[in-house]
């Protein structure tokens, strides 16, 4: 598993995707710095996989996952901690399939417990995950 340009490669070969045109909305309206982001769209076997993009290229070197473990992405791949910050995931440790978004938080640059507030994103609370 690599990835090159924001593109994933699995044994050397890219996962298909498409790029949604003008279907990608910036973070949240209230958080104090909004970025234009691209939604793509990725297709891992039979799955498909909305994926949002900040730009920049992001790149992460080759690496083997063995057997028996799992390597793990967020949908938000500039902004996600995933396996590229704490590793490959023991596939005993997973234990079923994510159903639900149960909490979203957006980023603040103001401090204290009303900005922390403020960052939550409501709306995506129990959001259906597909």
């Amino acid at each position: 598993m690599e990835i090159r340009d924001d593109q994933i490669f699995i044994n050397g070969k890219p996962v298909a995707r498409e790029h949604q045109p003008d279907s990608c909305k910036p973070e949240q309206e209230r958080s104090i710095f909004t970025r234009e982001c691209e939604l793509w769209v990725e297709h891992l076997g039979e799955r498909t996989h909305d994926t949002i993009f900040y730009g920049g290229g992001d790149s992460f070197d080759s690496i083997k996952v063995p057997e028996g473990s799992v390597f793990v992405m967020g949908d938000n791949r500039d902004n996600s901690n995933d396996s590229r910050v704490w590793g490959k995931v023991p596939l005993e440790y997973v234990k079923g399939r994510a159903l639900v978004v149960w909490w979203s938080r957006g980023p603040t640059r103001a401090e204290g417990l009303g900005a922390w507030f403020n960052a939550i994103r409501w709306q995506r609370f129990f959001s259906l995950i597909r």
